[in-house]
């Protein structure tokens, strides 16, 4: 059975409890991330009605970030003269859950951002936006 984290006095982690990393700063303005690794299979058949193999394909990296566009505006600054978010060089995001004395930190690495999105409607009290991410590799935390 593997080691298990213990909870610290009943606590699981909270998105409160998680901090981001990115191009060398902590961004505050980030509302939401989602990343994962999802990898087709499927059973290979030959005599009789049981698999008798499995064949595996790619591993499929995918993941986003949703912010407030302050923090898109600031992630302008690390474009070349001229360019948007897009054309920021891959970097890591380091996502680390902390619980007491628990840190667990998982790494996406060599990230790029695939879309400049902007949108807003009336009534909005805080503009959020959802920004693609391609990923090279994420490394879960244990």
């Amino acid at each position: 059975m593997p080691n298990q984290i213990p909870l610290v006095n009943g606590e699981a982690f909270s998105f409160s409890q998680i901090s981001i990393e990115l191009l060398g700063y902590e961004p505050v303005g980030i509302t939401a991330i989602s990343y994962k690794k999802t990898q087709e299979k499927e059973n290979i058949y030959g005599l009789g009605e049981k698999p008798v193999a499995r064949g595996r394909g790619t591993k499929v990296l995918e993941g986003s970030i949703t912010m407030l566009a302050n923090e898109i505006i600031k992630l302008q600054e690390f474009a070349p003269a001229g360019g948007d978010i897009m054309d920021i060089p891959p970097f890591n995001i380091q996502v680390s859950y902390t619980r007491g004395d628990v840190i667990v930190t998982d790494v996406l690495r060599k990230c790029e951002f695939t879309e400049d999105p902007r949108e807003s409607s009336q009534g909005d009290m805080s503009i959020e936006v959802e920004v693609p991410l391609v990923i090279g590799d994420i490394e879960f935390g244990r």
